[in-house]
C-alpha cells in the first residue's frame, strides 16, 4: 500500500475536537473506515494552568543536607479547555545568577520529569543564612506558560534557642474612676527584651500569645493582647476600672521555638468621690 501523510492546516486553532475519516478500499470494493480525532491547539487559551493554592515559600535550616535541603512545592494543575491541549511539558526555575548558583532542579538523582506530579523538589545550597526569590514556571506542550514567585528562606531559626532573662516585676496600676477605661502597656522594648535569642538579627521574635499561668487559653476579659503578630508594636490592653489581681503568661515564638514570662498584674485603689456642696 505504501505510506501516506495526512496534513492539517494549523493556521486556525480548533474550537473543539474535530475528526476525519480515512477509508481503505480493496480491488474487490471492500472498504473499511477509520475515524481520526484531532485538535489544533492555540497559542493561548487551550488550557488552564493553576499554581498551588498554598503560598509558594519554604523555610530551610542552615546546614541541612539531602532531602532536608529540598524546597518542595505542590503539583500544579493543568486542565484542557480544548481536548488534548492541557499536556504537561516541564517545570523551570529562573532567577539571577547568584540565586541560580544555589539551586538545582530537578534534585540530585532525578533525571526525567515526565509527569506534572514529578520533580516537585528544588535542592537548595543551605551553607549560609540567605533569602532567595526566583520564578517557577510550568510549561505546557501546547499554549502559554504560567509563572509564580517562589521564596526560600535558609536560616537557623528552626534550631535557635529562645530563653527569658527573667520574669518582669509586678505591674501595679491605679484603679480608674472612668468606666471601661483601658490602660495600654507597650511590650517593646522593656518586656520584649526579656526574650533572648541566640540569633537575634536573623531570628527575632515573630509572634506573641497570652495564656493563664497554667498554660491554658486566656479567657480573662480584663486583659487583651493587641498586635500579637507584630511584636515591636504589641501591647497589653488592661481594663482598670475595677480592682483585680491576676497572672498572665506572655509567650514568644521563633519558628517552632517558644518560651514565656509571667507577669503579675494588680489594679488597686478606690474611686475618689467628691461631694457637691451645692
Amino acid at each position: 500500500m505504501g505510506s501516506y501523510d495526512l496534513k492539517f492546516d494549523k493556521t486556525m486553532a480548533s474550537v473543539a475536537v474535530d475528526s476525519v475519516f480515512i477509508r481503505a478500499s480493496t480491488d474487490g470494493l471492500v472498504t473499511s473506515d477509520h475515524e481520526i480525532e484531532f485538535a489544533i491547539c492555540p497559542a493561548f487559551g487551550g488550557n488552564t494552568i493553576t499554581p498551588p493554592s498554598d503560598p509558594i515559600s519554604v523555610v530551610l535550616e542552615v546546614g541541612a543536607t539531602g532531602t532536608d535541603a529540598n524546597a518542595n512545592f505542590a503539583a500544579w494543575t493543568i486542565v484542557d479547555i480544548i481536548a488534548g491541549c492541557g499536556v504537561f511539558d516541564r517545570y523551570e526555575i529562573t532567577g539571577d545568577a547568584a540565586t541560580m548558583a544555589l539551586l538545582m532542579m530537578p534534585e540530585p538523582g532525578v533525571t526525567t520529569c515526565p509527569d506534572i506530579d514529578d520533580c516537585n523538589a528544588i535542592r537548595v545550597d543551605t551553607s549560609n543564612h540567605i533569602e532567595l526569590s526566583f520564578t517557577l514556571t510550568l510549561h505546557p506542550v501546547y499554549g502559554n506558560s504560567v509563572s509564580a514567585t517562589f521564596e526560600v528562606f535558609v536560616n537557623q531559626c528552626l534550631t535557635a534557642t529562645l530563653t527569658k532573662s527573667a520574669d518582669p516585676s509586678d505591674l501595679v496600676l491605679a484603679r480608674s474612676a472612668t468606666l471601661n477605661n483601658i490602660e495600654q502597656i507597650a511590650l517593646d522594648p522593656d518586656y520584649l527584651a526579656l526574650f533572648v535569642s541566640d540569633f537575634p538579627v536573623v531570628c527575632p521574635v515573630r509572634t506573641l500569645q497570652v495564656f493563664d499561668n497554667a498554660g491554658a487559653a486566656w479567657t480573662d476579659g480584663n486583659i487583651a493582647l493587641v498586635n500579637e503578630l507584630a511584636p515591636t508594636t504589641a501591647r497589653l490592653d488592661i481594663d482598670n476600672d475595677s480592682p483585680f489581681t491576676t497572672t498572665v503568661r506572655v509567650q514568644a515564638y521563633i519558628a517552632l521555638i517558644t518560651t514565656y514570662f509571667e507577669l503579675n498584674v494588680e489594679v488597686c485603689g478606690d474611686e475618689v468621690l467628691t461631694a457637691d456642696s451645692t
